[in-house]
């Protein structure tokens, strides 16, 4: 027999109000845990994983993320000004802050148009476009 068994109701705990109190409250833990410094750390306290978030996402397409939006938005800051501060490890919060919310070091620049070059060399103005 594969898998869990028929009768299983562990999975029956979340549903869809049961699943919005939890995201709302890994917002109010950020919230009034200043030194909270990642979702994962919040849901362990709360007595749950991270990778719970991604089982509701994918359960109820229509449950309200920006609570996490917002502590995501909140922990990033958090960890910004601590490292600034040299409160937090700032080659840690840079990792961090790159794997957890998206930061990076260099930015890419495109540019649409031309750009005439001159070749003064042979003492004639020649110019090309690239």
């Amino acid at each position: 027999m594969a898998g869990a068994p028929k009768l299983n109701k562990n999975a029956e705990k979340w549903n869809l109000p049961e699943a919005t109190k939890f995201i709302d409250s890994v917002y109010e833990y950020v919230q009034s845990h200043k030194d909270c410094c990642s979702l994962e750390e919040a849901c362990c306290e709360l007595g749950q994983y991270e990778n719970l978030f991604i089982y509701l996402r994918n359960k109820y397409k229509d449950i309200d993320f920006k609570a996490v939006k917002k502590a995501k938005a909140i922990l990033s800051q958090r960890m910004q000004k601590k490292a600034l501060n040299n409160e937090f490890n700032p080659t840690m919060s840079i990792f961090l802050l790159k794997v957890n919310h998206g930061m990076q070091d260099k930015q890419v620049i495109e540019h649409e148009g031309k750009i005439n070059i001159l070749n003064l060399g042979e003492g004639k103005a020649n110019e090309t476009t690239t």
